[in-house]
């Protein structure tokens, strides 16, 4: 394939690229992480920077969890907007429908608390995120594949659960508010890959997981956990870069690889950079240089992806993507 044949980055649509700080925020709400409760009783939602509201929470048909991979239907919850969740004690039903319907959720993975005394809140809602980020890496390898209009979420059980025996967390993928049920599964786990394309949606897949555990406050409110977060985005990148760099990839893919080695090892210098910043402003000065080396900067990612026989459609953000925009 000669120069000519690289396939451009897609359009990013009309809208102007955000202000950094609001582009971050944005997809943060996009992912905004709700509690759903398999079981009866009350749920507790969730959403990056904000406490835990309590409501009431639909039981199944059965009380019990639902299984890895089902889908679902939420009837009583039209429009699927999350502010009309509140209803009365009993709820409307979880049902467990084929996923070639139409369907409001589907489970993506989860994992057992330690039975015992109620661990309270806090114990459950700090392991959450990142288990079921995990799960999403390997439910939907590629995440680009997602389509516009799904967000995450994870349950974990209140205390009136756990007296009830509830014990897990449950990750979901959900249709966003006034979006269109999803039809279909999104489950694409690594037996749909090639050994070349898991190489390279591994290491993508973790760089994606760093960059959605990013603190809930800006850097003029938690400076410690924002330097944090970018030396483990930075890190992320630094092997990235070294898989991309160093890996016996086919003749036809490792000049791609190769060039994105050295576009993610500036990447992740800035990244670096951002993690040693002395105060909140030298860190939002960095911050957008730090973002756009990735988000645009990136450009040997479509190629790559291109000769690896993945899809090349970035998600797009403004679209409602769970997506970080600077995932690669």
């Amino acid at each position: 394939m000669t120069g000519d044949d690289t396939p451009s980055p897609p359009d990013p649509g009309t809208s102007s690229r955000p202000a950094p700080q609001r582009y971050r925020r944005r997809y943060l709400t996009a992912g905004a992480l709700a509690v759903v409760l398999a079981g009866a009783g009350a749920f507790a939602v969730v959403a990056r920077g904000g406490g835990p509201q309590d409501q009431k929470a639909a039981a199944n048909a059965e009380g019990t969890p639902m299984r890895y991979g089902a889908c679902f239907t939420e009837p009583g919850h039209p429009g699927h907007d999350r502010s009309e969740r509140t209803g009365p004690d009993t709820g409307p039903g979880i049902t467990e429908v084929p996923c070639e319907q139409t369907h409001d959720g589907e489970v993506f993975g989860g994992l057992d608390i330690e039975p015992g005394p109620y661990p309270g809140e806090a114990e459950p809602a700090g392991i959450a995120p990142r288990a079921c980020l995990d799960a999403l890496a390997s439910y939907a390898m590629d995440p680009w594949e997602l389509p516009g209009g799904v967000t995450y979420e994870y349950s974990y059980p209140l205390e009136e659960d756990w007296r009830a025996g509830a014990r897990s967390v449950v990750c979901l993928f959900r249709a966003a508010p006034g979006a269109d049920p999803l039809r279909g599964s999104l489950r694409r786990t690594a037996d749909a890959f090639d050994v070349d394309q898991l190489a390279y949606l591994g290491e993508a897949g973790e760089l994606g997981t760093a960059l959605n555990l990013a603190p809930a406050e800006y850097a003029d409110e938690d400076l410690a956990g924002n330097k944090e977060w970018a030396a483990d985005v930075a890190r992320e990148l630094e092997e990235m870069a070294e898989l991309l760099g160093s890996r016996r990839w086919p003749s036809g893919v490792s000049p791609a690889a190769r060039s994105l080695a050295e576009e993610v090892e500036r990447a992740a210098g800035a990244w670096r950079e951002l993690s040693r910043a002395e105060d909140a402003e030298a860190f939002d000065a960095t911050w957008e240089e730090a973002s756009g080396l990735l988000s645009t900067g990136a450009s040997g990612v479509y190629p790559l992806r291109e000769r690896l026989g993945l899809t090349t459609d970035r998600p797009q953000v403004n679209g409602g993507s769970i997506t970080p925009p600077e995932a690669l």
